[in-house]
C-alpha cells in the first residue's frame, strides 16, 4: 500500500548498512501530505531484497513511498520511476495535477481600517431606553386588552 505518491529531485544518496537514504527536494505532492519540501526516502540495498535501484543525484524521480514511521520508505515495485513526461502524465490522470510542496499559499489579509468613534461610550440610560419603552408599550398593551375584556363582560 503507498501513503504518498510525490516527484522531486534526488539531492543526495547515503548508505548505511544496508539501507540506502535518498533526500529528495519535493516538486510536487500527487497523494497523501508531506510536512516538508524536502523529504528521506529509505530502501533496502541487499541483493534480492527489490530495493530501489541506484538513483541518481540532480534526477528528478516520481516516489511511491510508505510511511514507516515518521520515515518514508520505498521499493523496486512500488511504482518508483523517473520523471518523464509519459510516466508524469499516467500519474496525473490517475490521481489529478497534485498540489506543489510547500505550505499552502494564503493571500496577504486585509489591510486595517480604523474609525474614530465618540470619545466617551453611550450611557447605560442611552443603551437601556429603547429596550425599556418596548416593555412600557407590551405592559400597556396586556392592561388594555384586559380591561376591554372585562368591559364586555
Amino acid at each position: 500500500m503507498v501513503d504518498d505518491v510525490f516527484s522531486g529531485v534526488v539531492e543526495d544518496r547515503k548508505v548505511t548498512g544496508s539501507t540506502a537514504t535518498y533526500t529528495v527536494k519535493v516538486d510536487r505532492i500527487y497523494q497523501g501530505a508531506l510536512a516538508d519540501e524536502q523529504v528521506a526516502v529509505s530502501t533496502d540495498t541487499r541483493p534480492k531484497a527489490c530495493g530501489l535501484p541506484r538513483l541518481e543525484k540532480g534526477t528528478t524521480y516520481v516516489f511511491f513511498a510508505q510511511e514507516d514511521g515518521s520515515d518514508l520508505t520505498s521499493e523496486l515495485r512500488s511504482g518508483t520511476a523517473p520523471a518523464t513526461a509519459a510516466y508524469v502524465a499516467r500519474v496525473e490522470s490517475l490521481l489529478g495535477a497534485g498540489s506543489p510542496a510547500g505550505p499552502p499559499v494564503s493571500e496577504a489579509p486585509a489591510e486595517a481600517t480604523f474609525t474614530t468613534v465618540a470619545d466617551a461610550p453611550a450611557k447605560v440610560q442611552r443603551l437601556a431606553a429603547p429596550g425599556a419603552a418596548l416593555v412600557i408599550v407590551g405592559v400597556l398593551g396586556l392592561v388594555f386588552v384586559a380591561w376591554r375584556g372585562r368591559r364586555r363582560a
